[in-house]
């Protein structure tokens, strides 16, 4: 059973649907795994990033603490929002706390001979091996290398604008390739095609230079940047030759600093492969293949984190464009971007091309090529934005996630795409939600009013 340890409370800019997809992935994964992966310092303060806020809280506070610490001491530290904040309610947030660091083999409890079963007596303990190792991440000490082993000295035309163009120009490689845009004249290199086809965001038709987007890749294309990333590096890691290796190698590159050089003589053979592959995605720079130096780019930087993967100077306007659909099917999109372009090329019949617009109109033909190429009906889907608060946002996302009907979640523009099988169901929901709270508003202000009165 996949686990999320996703809840409202973790930081958002798309990293809650991240930590979701890799825990699912780290839950394979035995107790000795999971102790080798937490000798390295990065790995450990990777994972730490990626956990909810209450867990990290509770890592934060036995980090240094060496007494017995028991399951009501740890519900004294939590503090749970207000809305929330009914007994019952932190009763359960803090099970699905705890519950989240054990099955990450953070934290393991064991419930003390002479006490109370009917108490919070359950002793609870970390793993020392994470304990050691990201005391050593915040403190600065451990082996060296243990975060990279930084060059003394770097090209000074590797700057940081030159590593994010060459991030964005290998990361749109792959998807001109996967939209068959004719700005991608550059191939991807075979492991990246291969990765494509056995992810099934691409199926073959003839041989790997000769594929086409599936109904996947196309969902695949609306996710945000940092998730395409996670969606493909998963897949990496099925084909592994040393799982834990090469995911912690991720974890460190995770926590390198960005515009400096780093050596690659203290890599095993493993690591050296992968950095090499990863190169091919935009992760890293390598002068030349053989390089004794490479760079991370901000792809890599941010894989942990909630920063934007790509900075980009080149398409500075598009996001602030949008699309207007008429109701006899004509469609005008506001955005220069060759790719956005492409991706409308795909179930639209593009007629005339401007500067920063495009128009075009949805046909019979332009439909039957859009099925052609993967879209299907199914991916209909209902937008739901207008959110009042960040926590109403949360409940609808996690709701439509408990429902399997969330497709796409944009947590800083709050808005949130669901298919149209569970759309009835969320309406549902969200209506008992505004009922429930104007019910909630009606009691303080009477409860306001009897204050005043009885004064």
């Amino acid at each position: 059973m996949a686990m999320d340890l996703v809840d409202g409370s973790a930081a958002g800019g798309g990293r809650g649907d991240i930590a979701t997809h890799l825990w699912t992935f780290l839950d394979r994964l035995s107790p000795a795994m999971y102790n080798r992966l937490y000798t390295s310092p990065a790995s450990c303060l990777s994972i730490f990033r990626l956990l909810p806020l209450s867990a990290r809280h509770i890592v934060l506070d036995m980090l240094w603490y060496d007494e017995i610490v028991r399951i009501r001491d740890v519900a004294l530290w939590i503090r749970e929002r207000r809305s929330e904040g009914a007994e019952k309610g932190e009763r359960r947030h803090l099970k699905y706390t705890l519950s989240a660091l054990q099955r990450l083999h953070i934290v393991t409890s064991r419930l003390d001979r002479h006490s109370d079963p009917s108490t919070d007596e359950t002793e609870l303990q970390m793993n020392s091996v994470f304990q050691n190792s990201f005391r050593m991440a915040l403190t600065g000490g451990g082996q060296q290398g243990s975060f990279g082993k930084a060059a003394k000295e770097q090209d000074p035309e590797v700057t940081v604008q030159f590593l994010d163009d060459y991030a964005e120009t290998q990361w749109e490689i792959i998807q001109h390739f996967m939209v068959g845009s004719d700005a991608g004249a550059t191939k991807p290199g075979e492991k990246v095609l291969v990765l494509l086809n056995r992810s099934g965001l691409m199926a073959s038709t003839q041989s790997l230079r000769h594929m086409r987007i599936t109904s996947k890749g196309f969902q695949f294309l609306l996710e945000e940047v940092n998730t395409q990333l996670w969606d493909l590096l998963l897949v990496y890691l099925e084909e592994s030759q040393d799982l834990v290796e090469t995911i912690g190698f991720l974890f460190m590159l995770g926590s390198l600093e960005l515009g400096q050089a780093y050596l690659t003589d203290n890599l095993s053979d493993i690591q050296l492969e992968t950095l090499r592959d990863l190169a091919d995605y935009g992760l890293a720079y390598l002068p030349t293949p053989k390089s004794s130096v490479f760079y991370p780019t901000r792809l890599a930087t941010t894989l942990t984190s909630s920063a934007p993967p790509l900075v980009s100077s080149r398409h500075t306007n598009e996001e602030k464009g949008f699309i207007v659909l008429e109701t006899n099917y004509k469609i005008y999109a506001y955005t220069s971007n060759p790719l956005q372009i492409a991706v409308l090329g795909l179930f639209a019949h593009l007629k005339t091309r401007f500067a920063n617009f495009v128009t075009g109109h949805i046909t019979r033909e332009s439909v039957r090529r859009g099925l052609a190429n993967g879209i299907t009906a199914n991916q209909a889907s209902y937008l739901y934005d207008d959110f009042s608060s960040g926590h109403d946002y949360d409940l609808v996302v996690n709701y439509a996630r408990e429902l399997g009907a969330l497709l796409l979640e944009l947590p800083k523009a709050r808005k949130v795409f669901v298919t149209a099988d569970g759309h009835l169901q969320i309406r549902e929901f969200i209506k008992r939600r505004m009922a429930q709270a104007q019910e909630e508003e009606a009691a303080a202000a009477a409860g306001t009013a009897m204050d005043v009165s009885a004064a």
